[in-house]
């Protein structure tokens, strides 16, 4: 710029006085502050450049207010030299586009807060590559230089270079997208991301291969991958830089499988799970994909170890077959017998999938009618069954059996383990417990009171419900006055009833079935938490553990005759009368008598140093001979209105706040964890 304005200072401020008031304001403030800091030649050409960048155009004070309020600010990090060839560019700036200009300008003061002098050429030049005379090109290269002091609070001006570059790269296909990835770039910077050379560098043979993959990659980046540890971060993009060119490969697919794949492990196999992935990109790159999809799949079979041997082998199918993936591809695939077959050998696992003929085959010799088997996650969605654990179920025509068992180091014990799900199940099936009918009268003759009661009561009522156990227990009182316990205590019942019927019937089964229900008891025992316990949920549990064979009787203070009474009546269900065995209509005649006596405990917080009971032990020689106070019909229907809020005769009472005469309600119940078989 050789042609600068040579006016004095007088007639600069008369002729400033045409443009908005803050121009001369704005002048006259910094020429005060300029004038004791730089040699006059330099003032004269700062003020002279300010007024001529104000003549370019009729709104050209607009950048020239920009230049005054700056100057100041920017002449202290500049040497007086480098600072007008700040001035130059502002003017340069000015004559190509106002709008520029002042995002230049405003900018300058907290950039050179970072930048060194002799970069601020460059600076100009590199962003102004971006300007193509559209209006779209002029807004995107005024956001660079507005966002320039925020970028370099991260970035180095090589990066900034090279970040420029690529946004220019970019904007030859679309500038809205351009403008979109520089503001998702600084927020991915402002979370201390360490990999910004390489980021860049991903984007531009992004940008110049498959350019629509730029912003589902940098979504994924910043949403998940700076969220990664920094040697995640780091394996991830060497992973990319690799794969990059492969045919069909999108970048933005593959973060997303390795954000997926780590989400859905464990984390403390995060490392070797990314080191593993990564020799498979180094030797067979194009298995990658399906490598990353099935690991989560592959970790419900094969521990990581095991993982690591299997993968091995793959890589070297890859190598030694050279040119031909197609071995490779199909063994990471699962598609190949020599895959499928090495998982099975080194795994200690049992997969339903390679023996479910067999279980079908067993739980038909069981019961002596076909049976179908099938895979649990089939039922995620049906919520069949009464219980809610998700490792096996029936509907009463179908088991379902969990996909995968790795519960032992060794296979048997694992297929025994699938041998006592499917026994279980078939055995609810075996022994009606789906087929419960409150017709039909239960075995045990002291049962006859609580059978007519409950008839009663069904006969009488016009509510209808899925199943006919559903009816009974949401239909009925005393059950009806609390389902949800109704509904805990006839599950103990019944699956204690259908556990001992097992245990006689198949002593080939008793050892390793007696071995699961002592291991699900020492779980529930490892569980226990030293908080605050309730005192008719943790007598419950108490219950629980007794069908599961525990020995321990100790109870909650105050509950030590009604354990006693219910072990007696749990014992019933497993004693022959008549020749007969005791069947559902039997359960829920107990259940019965298990609420009626469960439900009035209070559901109060148990103090920490309250002192337990201990029950005394019931033998079976003494079940023909106890008393049974619900064979009396008077005790059954009085314990019905009691329940039911009312006086007299079943039916008679209904609630209300009047005349409830209803137990405690003291203390929201929770359920107990479900038995894991």
């Amino acid at each position: 710029m050789d042609n600068i304005s040579k006016y004095p200072p007088e007639k600069i401020k008369r002729l400033l006085k045409a443009y908005p008031e803050d121009v001369s304001k704005k002048y006259l403030e910094s020429r005060e502050i300029l004038e004791t800091k730089l040699p006059e030649e330099i003032l004269s050409q700062w003020e002279n450049i300010g007024l001529d960048i104000a003549q370019l155009s009729s709104r050209s004070w607009e950048p020239s207010l920009s230049y005054f309020s700056s100057s100041v600010k920017v002449q202290q990090y500049l040497p007086s030299g480098q600072f007008l060839g700040w001035c130059k560019s502002g003017y340069a700036l000015s004559k190509d586009s106002n709008k520029i200009a002042e995002s230049f300008l405003n900018a300058s003061s907290q950039t050179m807060v970072r930048l060194r002098p002799r970069y601020i050429e460059e600076w100009v030049s590199r962003v102004t590559k971006l300007h193509k005379g559209t209006w779209k090109s002029t807004n995107l290269t005024c956001k660079l230089f507005e966002y320039t002091p925020i970028i370099l609070e991260t970035l180095t001006f090589d990066q900034f270079c090279k970040l420029s570059d690529f946004i220019e790269v970019l904007s030859n296909r679309s500038y809205d997208l351009s403008n979109e990835i520089l503001e998702t770039s600084l927020k991915i910077y402002s979370m201390n991301f360490q990999e910004i050379d390489e980021l860049i560098h991903l984007s531009v043979l992004i940008t110049e291969n498959e350019w629509r993959d730029i912003k589902p990659t940098y979504e994924i980046i910043k949403d998940q991958i700076t969220k990664l540890p920094n040697a995640h971060t780091k394996i991830t993009f060497d992973m990319t830089r690799r794969l990059h060119g492969l045919s069909g490969f999108k970048i933005s697919e593959f973060l997303q499988l390795i954000i997926r794949t780590l989400s859905l492990t464990n984390k403390n196999d995060n490392d070797q799970i990314l080191q593993m992935t990564q020799q498979v990109v180094n030797n067979v790159p194009v298995a990658t994909l399906d490598f990353l999809k099935n690991i989560p799949r592959l970790l419900d079979t094969l521990d990581i170890d095991q993982l690591d041997q299997w993968k091995s082998q793959g890589i070297r199918l890859g190598i030694d077959q050279d040119t031909n993936t197609s071995p490779a591809s199909q063994f990471f695939k699962l598609q190949s017998k020599e895959s499928k077959d090495l998982i099975d050998k080194i795994s200690s696992s049992v997969e339903l999938s390679r023996i479910k003929d067999l279980m079908k085959l067993y739980c038909t010799a069981l019961s002596g009618e076909d049976v179908l088997v099938s895979g649990s996650k089939n039922i995620t969605e049906k919520n069949i069954g009464w219980g809610e654990s998700d490792l096996a179920t029936s509907d009463g025509k179908t088991i379902y059996l969990p996909d995968v068992i790795k519960r032992y180091n060794k296979k048997e014990e694992n297929f025994n383990f699938y041998k006592v799900l499917a026994s279980h199940q078939q055995a609810l099936t075996e022994y009606g417990s789906y087929k419960y009918d409150h017709n039909i009268e239960p075995v045990n003759p002291k049962s006859k009171a609580i059978f007519n009661a409950l008839l009663t009561q069904i006969n009488d009522s016009e509510e209808d419900h899925a199943t006919r156990i559903a009816k009974v227990l949401r239909g009925s009182y005393p059950f009806k006055h609390d389902p949800t316990l109704a509904d805990d205590i006839f599950s103990i019942v019944e699956e204690y009833r259908v556990d001992q019927l097992i245990l006689k019937k198949y002593p080939g089964l008793r050892k390793f079935y007696r071995k699961v229900q002592l291991e699900e008891l020492e779980n529930r025992k490892n569980k226990d938490e030293d908080g605050d316990k309730k005192r008719r949920e943790l007598f419950v549990e108490k219950v629980l553990r007794f069908t599961l064979g525990d020995d321990d009787r100790h109870v909650p203070k105050g509950t030590k005759s009604k354990f006693e009474e219910i072990v007696r009546y749990l014992m019933t269900l497993s004693k022959i009368s008549n020749d007969k065995i005791k069947t559902v209509e039997d359960s829920m005649a107990v259940s019965f008598r298990l609420f009626s006596l469960i439900r009035d405990i209070e559901n109060d917080v148990i103090e920490s140093d309250e002192a337990q009971e201990e029950a005394d032990e019931i033998k079976d020689e003494e079940l023909d001979d106890s008393e049974d106070k619900f064979e009396d019909e008077e005790i059954v229907n009085d314990m019905i209105s009691y329940f039911s809020g009312g006086e007299g005769e079943p039916g008679e009472g209904e609630e209300s706040e009047e005349n409830s005469i209803n137990p405690p309600e003291e203390g929201e119940y929770q359920s107990p964890e479900p038995v894991e078989y």
